[in-house]
């Protein structure tokens, strides 16, 4: 057991898989993956419904009546689904904040750790798509599964987790307190997530569904 509650599974290279302890708290998670894709549909609903509407403007001027009057009734359907998604969002996730939502605890890879190490001890063994990357007890990135296999198998042994992943940015972190519908309107990133970091440590993962690994997961 480590200082900070965490605990690691020993490697064949000597090195540690590293957990966080923290509970997973009961909400159902399924839920929010939910409420991401209602906020998505809405978002994309919204985009939607602005670009018929000024198609149908210009076909308007264009004296093209009749379709335009049909881009209009678009516009409108697209407006109308675009609200019912935000109804839908806003009624599953009223009152929530991350770690009602986060998935904890999760499985962090050393940033030392080369890549060869990371398909032997991580990638083989995981369904995960994304990993923490640590440097001791700090939080320094975020390794995805699909940046591994991009790199020549001759270089593997040479880079390490460090030289591939996303570096951690503002933008890639949560903070357990934090409005989950803000938070989701975030999951849009290169990482496809974000780290909850509370007081400098690792809290958990906010994906848009409840196991990360799932197939099935945007």
């Amino acid at each position: 057991m480590r200082p900070d509650g965490s605990r690691g599974e020993p490697s064949g290279h000597g090195t540690s898989i590293q957990m966080d302890s923290t509970p997973v708290v009961p909400f159902p998670r399924p839920a929010a993956g939910a409420a991401w894709r209602y906020a998505l549909v809405r978002d994309v609903s919204r985009r939607s419904a602005l670009t018929v509407l000024a198609i149908a403007l210009i076909t308007g001027m264009a004296g093209q009546i009749a379709r335009a009057a049909g881009l209009l009734v678009m516009s409108a359907l697209f407006a109308a689904g675009a609200e019912r998604a935000d109804r839908a969002a806003q009624s599953l996730l009223a009152g929530r904040r991350v770690a009602d939502a986060m998935t904890a605890p999760v499985i962090s890879i050393p940033a030392a750790l080369s890549l060869t190490e990371v398909e032997q001890q991580f990638l083989t063994r995981l369904p995960y798509r994304v990993f923490p990357v640590m440097r001791g007890d700090q939080v320094v990135g975020i390794l995805r599964r699909s940046d591994v296999p991009r790199q020549p198998p001759s270089e593997r042994d040479r880079l390490t987790a460090q030289a591939v992943m996303l570096r951690l940015h503002p933008y890639l972190i949560a903070r357990p307190t934090d409005v989950l519908e803000d938070a989701l309107n975030r999951l849009r990133n290169r990482a496809g997530c974000l780290v909850v970091i509370d007081a400098g440590r690792l809290q958990g993962l906010l994906t848009p569904s409840a196991r990360d690994g799932d197939r099935a997961s945007p």
